[in-house]
């Protein structure tokens, strides 16, 4: 590959936590003036974006796992995420940017920005044609059931549901948790159009385990009241008030279930990168059909606003509370938690009159 310049991208340390994370998934993501293409004025070469690459040394001999999800050739807008292989809270993490490269005529794309943990990342692009398919090698795609619908999200687009309307995105295609072996995750970004809302962001069964659904949403001390505070659902057994209300707006819950036996474990709730309450938790021990669904589920607890930027994570081991730090900061404000360095001219002098610059 040949291409005509490169930027650092430097992460902020203060905004990754207190410990450090591995593969991290880093979203890019904004408007950046030289990466319009050519005929716009920038100097991205291949119309699709595919000539923009990242890599973890100036040299560019070692190349990142990053995956395109949006690019705008007029404007310069692009969303990318980005394997960060370590995500450092002792020093500020430096990566780069390369692009310009009239060779590249192909996707560079990977999937593998998501690690194996990952069994299901939704970006619900673009904002005007609403895309349902899993990001993961997965496969996972969700169906839309009563025409949810496109709008606009925390991060591109997002989508509309509407809770009159029994509006919501299945799979039965399961999320690979098995809860006889695996702990389980669940994250969202959700807006919340009032203080008095209720419904679940999104629940998900498990296989192979006989055991019944975990669910997330909002309420007042359950998901059937209306409220404003984050709530769980551990079906069968018992509801989960964090007591901690969400307010107006776009904000990001997430849920945790760590397995320490068949059936039971510690369900922790996050809002906006902090946890808001943990308790140990069981599961009914009663066997379903795999199912994972968005925005409701089965014929009740329908949510009544937009979602955005889905994942669902199953391994033995869930992120650190400073993996949910990061995330937070990294997706509320991408141009906060890096800054994105002076464009250099590959094979040149450093060109001091361009900048790479972002409006």
């Amino acid at each position: 590959m040949a291409f005509s310049y490169y930027s650092s991208i430097t992460i902020d340390e203060t905004l990754c936590g207190t410990a450090d994370s591995t593969d991290f998934p880093m979203l890019f993501y904004g408007t950046y003036t030289d990466l319009k293409t050519t005929g716009n004025g920038g100097f991205v070469q291949n119309a699709n974006g595919y000539d923009i690459g990242f890599y973890s040394d100036s040299a560019l001999t070692t190349a990142l796992s990053f995956q395109l999800i949006s690019f705008n050739a007029t404007t310069g807008a692009v969303q990318f995420r980005v394997k960060v292989p370590t995500l450092s809270t002792s020093a500020n993490t430096v990566i780069y940017m390369a692009f310009g490269d009239s060779g590249i005529s192909t996707d560079q794309s990977s999937t593998a920005v998501w690690n194996s943990s990952y069994q299901s990342v939704y970006n619900l692009e673009d904002g005007s044609t609403l895309n349902l398919n899993d990001s993961t090698s997965n496969g996972r795609n969700l169906t839309n059931v009563n025409t949810v619908t496109a709008t606009t999200g925390q991060i591109g687009g997002a989508a509309q549901f509407a809770s009159a309307s029994s509006k919501k995105l299945t799979s039965t295609n399961g999320m690979g948790w098995n809860p006889t072996t695996n702990s389980v995750r669940m994250t969202a970004w959700v807006n919340i159009p009032d203080t008095s809302e209720r419904g679940a962001f999104a629940k998900v069964i498990g296989v192979h385990g006989n055991y019944d659904g975990i669910a997330f949403g909002v309420g007042s001390g359950d998901m059937d009241t209306n409220g404003n505070k984050l709530i769980a659902l551990f079906e069968g057994t018992s509801w989960m008030d964090s007591g901690s209300s969400f307010g107006t707006g776009w904000h990001k819950a997430s849920i945790h279930f760590l397995r320490t036996a068949n059936g039971t474990g510690t369900a922790t709730l996050y809002k906006d990168g902090s946890s808001v309450a943990s308790a140990s938790k069981a599961l009914n021990p009663v066997a379903k059909s795999a199912l994972f669904s968005v925005g409701g589920y089965d014929s009740v607890r329908f949510f009544n606003n937009a979602i955005d930027m889905v994942s669902v994570w199953s391994a033995t081991t869930l992120p650190t509370a400073s993996w949910e730090t990061a995330e937070y900061n990294n997706e509320s404000a991408p141009s906060t938690f890096y800054s994105v360095g002076t464009k250099v001219s590959i094979g040149g002098a450093t060109r001091t009159d361009q900048f790479f610059r972002m409006f």
